[in-house]
């Protein structure tokens, strides 16, 4: 009886993996660590992608793997000196701009730049990198991405994007419950706020306000810095106008003034009604 008792269960076993009942064991090369790509247009909008990392570990791999699952064209050139991204999507990542390769440096908390190309980019389980199509400085220095893996889908200028898309990625509200107020101690707010890094930006008639995401707080205020016009984000920075003609430029961190231009005389209580887009 032993003997037949153990011949039905090979019987049984034999035949749940004939129907794909068990699950097979991953192999090799179906490496369960996964890596995440942003891919930022430098525009307003940008996608994320999550995938698993597989026996070919560069990022280049990866990159062209995720813009397939995106339903993204990419186009890759070769050289003696190995692979790039030169376009993917419908962006037309032509000189001066180029698609920037960032990797998320969880020690500093930033983006760095790589200090080899993305062909020859090994990734790590749980790593997370960024191509960005923008323009260096005139000190050759690079422009960080404003989407971070803790907040993915920032609103960084009014209506989202250079276009005036208006629209916003990311997940609904799953209830109406308010999380915070903030009494900015005046009868409206006439901006739109810009949302980036954990803080959100809005312009009021007393002054300009960066606020806490997440509680409310209110991190830095400048009283100087007040009107109708809706910040825009770009690499750290908030620009923005003001009702005395000057535009802006502050550290989204603290809110030092890092310069200011003056643009326009202000007429009556308002200069500077438009929102910036960088």
């Amino acid at each position: 009886m032993r003997a037949l008792r153990i011949c039905r269960t090979v019987i049984v076993l034999g035949v749940a993996l004939s129907l794909g009942l068990l699950s097979a064991p991953v192999s090799v090369g179906e490496s369960a660590e996964k890596a995440t790509l942003l891919i930022d247009f430098g525009n307003g909008e940008h996608l994320w992608a999550e995938l698993q990392i597989g026996e070919n570990r560069t990022a280049i791999n990866l990159t062209e793997r995720a813009a397939h699952e995106l339903g993204l064209d990419i186009e890759i050139e070769w050289s003696s000196l190995g692979g790039y991204v030169k376009n993917i999507g419908e962006k037309d990542c032509a000189l001066p701009h180029y698609w920037h390769f960032y990797y998320w440096n969880s020690s500093l908390s930033g983006w760095s730049m790589s200090g080899v190309g993305q062909s020859d980019y090994i990734l790590e389980d749980g790593g997370v990198i960024a191509l960005y199509c923008e323009v260096d400085y005139s000190d050759w220095s690079s422009p960080l991405p404003v989407p971070t893996p803790a907040h993915r889908y920032p609103s960084i200028m009014f209506r989202t994007t250079l276009n005036n898309g208006g629209s916003a990625a990311g997940t609904a509200p799953e209830s109406n419950t308010v999380l915070w107020d903030l009494d900015t101690e005046k009868t409206e707010i006439d901006s739109s706020p810009a949302i980036g890094w954990g803080k959100v930006f809005i312009t009021g008639t007393n002054g300009f306000h960066a606020i806490d995401q997440s509680t409310g707080d209110v991190l830095w205020e400048n009283p100087d810095i007040k009107g109708m016009s809706s910040p825009a984000l770009h690499d750290g920075k908030v620009i923005v106008g003001a009702a005395n003609g000057n535009v802006y430029c502050l550290d989204a961190e603290n809110g030092d003034v890092l310069w200011s231009k003056h643009v326009q005389q202000r007429y009556f209580r308002q200069s500077i009604t438009s929102s910036p887009k960088v």
